[in-house]
């Protein structure tokens, strides 16, 4: 993901990636430090997020990815691009 996608572009390639997330319950965030956990939900998460990372000299931010029905069952799932096991996906500014 780059600054020139939008955030229904970015859920478009996330669920064609996992064919098994479902459009409408993915949930987003990320971490900027250990503490908080901010969720990304429309353009302007994007841009902010970018922006942060871009002021702190921050090239990598993983983005952790979960299918929000599984989420509020408190089953939560984390995808990256090659494998669901794994931490988040990684976004290059």
């Amino acid at each position: 993901m780059n600054r020139g996608h939008d955030f229904s572009t970015v859920i478009d390639k996330i669920c064609a990636r996992w064919s098994d997330l479902d459009l409408d319950s993915v949930i987003l965030n990320y971490s900027p430090n250990d503490k908080e956990h901010i969720v990304l939900d429309t353009n302007d998460d994007l841009t902010t997020m970018f922006q942060n990372a871009e002021l702190a000299g921050i090239d990598d931010i993983m983005i952790t990815v979960r299918d929000g029905v599984k989420f509020l069952m408190e089953e939560a799932v984390q995808v990256t691009p090659t494998a669901k096991s794994d931490t988040g996906l990684r976004v290059a500014l």
